[in-house]
């Protein structure tokens, strides 16, 4: 088979999708603050040819409009690039502080949105391919399905619920990256392993953004590998899925499989899935279990036949905790410490992660509620296909029937470094900066803050006591607990 044929049914179709038009291309230096994106050994090894694997993994993703075709009728995640804008990222700034709805200074086809307009005016100028008002997002469970597809409705702006490709608000780069994931997804279904990679992000850069992770026990777990908490946090995301991955193909996680093995016995159960990884199962209990489903069961033949595939479909609902919910049922109290490692000594051993690494999975895993709260009701705005001007898409939440904050996920990832610059030229005004975070204060009581760290993001709002942003960094400033 040659490498074209393989890659073309290996690729993740959503991904073609993400990734659809060319992205940005990368420098000749792999990206900005000395970004290094590794989804794989493969690609950690990649080294000086990065430019020509990513010119490379652009090319696949075109292949074909049969591929693209195939996409569109098979897509699990849904993101499309920006209109191109003018200089500055196309943002717009308003001076009308009376305005009864207060300009968000938003880049390219998001400049219209403001603090304070009403849903239905958001549903004019994204209108919703699905029920916006019941959007809640799972960080461990899998994404909800997706609407079904509508051929041509990528040319159009459109509104759905936010999934883990939002959440994790991954870069043109790093989509690129978890394509070229070939040693985990020739021991697998590469859908279900890409996914689990989404998943991780989201769980990981979803936190931080959430400011129920803190980007200084990401660089702590990182160990000063890389030069900045961006290019961190895709290492240590690759490094935690690794252990994901690890866990769940073992001989010796064969009970928590049959345990977690669905009624239709081809996939994990969500539900038992959640309950598992929060801590709900006793060891007795995962043995009860894995005899009554499994080894005295129905799905005894299923889970013979297709063990290495529910390994994966393990990754693809918990990304990187699947050893998490076993160490909680080893304890007397189900919880786990960060600062014990002791405590979550089976999450380490089993995963096979060094413990710094382990220590941020349990944190991460221990933030997990106040972050699914965080985005409960996020809306993904996605807007019309077209040339990309370094935004992804973006996310909006609304309370009370009003748009109440936004968030625009960074596309180009070799800019980075620029931003601060060319918002500062749109607003008029240098901002206040703090490491990674620069934080603006606009008319009406809206802020903006961009953050280039491990957030990776443009959130706007509206403080309730003021222009003041709010003191927590979204992702930068909250402590983990």
């Amino acid at each position: 088979m040659s490498h074209e044929r393989e890659t073309r049914n290996t690729l993740n179709p959503a991904l073609a999708e993400y990734l659809r038009p060319t992205p940005v291309p990368r420098t000749d230096d792999g990206g900005a603050h000395g970004k290094r994106t590794r989804a794989s050994d493969e690609t950690r090894d990649a080294g000086s040819k990065r430019n020509t694997s990513h010119s490379t993994g652009a090319a696949r993703v075109n292949l074909s409009m049969k591929v693209q075709l195939i996409a569109t009728l098979l897509i699990t995640i849904s993101i499309t690039g920006c209109k191109r804008q003018p200089s500055a990222g196309g943002v717009v700034a308003s001076a009308d502080a009376g305005a009864a709805k207060t300009v968000t200074s938003l880049p390219g086809a998001f400049s219209g949105l403001k603090i304070g307009m009403t849903q239905s005016e958001l549903e004019v100028a994204f209108p919703p391919v699905e029920d916006i008002s019941k959007c809640e997002a799972m960080l461990v469970g899998g994404d909800a399905p997706l609407p079904p597809a509508v051929p041509g409705a990528e040319k159009k702006a459109h509104a759905q619920c936010a999934r883990s490709v939002d959440i994790g608000g991954l870069t043109f780069g790093e989509l690129t990256a978890i394509t070229k994931a070939y040693a985990e997804i020739s021991k697998g279904d590469p859908v279900d392993v890409q996914q689990g990679l989404l998943a991780t992000y989201a769980q990981v850069r979803g936190g931080i953004r959430a400011g129920a992770v803190s980007e200084a026990a990401l660089l702590e777990a990182d160990h000063g590998r890389n030069a900045t908490a961006y290019a961190a946090t895709s290492d240590v995301v690759d490094r935690l899925l690794k252990g994901g991955l690890t866990f769940a193909r073992a001989n010796s996680s064969r009970r928590e499989l049959c345990a977690l093995i669905s009624d239709s016995c081809d996939d994990v159960d969500t539900n038992r899935v959640r309950t598992y990884t929060q801590g709900s199962y006793s060891l007795g209990q995962i043995d009860a279990d894995a005899h009554s489903r499994v080894v005295y069961g129905k799905c005894r033949t299923p889970f013979l036949q297709n063990e290495r595939t529910l390994a994966t479909r393990l990754v693809k609902k918990v990304g990187a905790l699947g050893g998490i919910g076993l160490a909680r049922a080893a304890r007397p109290d189900h919880q786990l410490d960060p600062n014990s490692p002791s405590s979550f000594g089976t999450y380490a051993s089993r995963s096979n992660l060094e413990a710094s690494v382990a220590k941020f999975g349990v944190l991460v895993a221990n933030a997990l509620p106040a972050a699914e709260d965080y985005w409960k009701g996020a809306v993904s705005l996605v807007p019309p296909a077209g040339p990309k001007d370094g935004w992804g898409s973006g996310v909006a939440w609304l309370r009370d029937g009003q748009v109440v904050r936004v968030l625009l996920n960074v596309g180009d990832d070799t800019k980075l470094g620029d931003l601060p610059a060319a918002l500062a030229g749109a607003y008029a005004a240098p901002g206040i900066t703090n490491g990674a975070v620069t934080t603006w204060s606009l008319p009406g009581g809206v802020w903006t803050r961009l953050d280039i760290g491990a957030a990776t993001s443009l959130v706007v709002g509206r403080s309730a006591t003021g222009s003041t942003p709010p003191a927590a960094s979204a992702g930068s400033a909250a402590s983990a607990r």
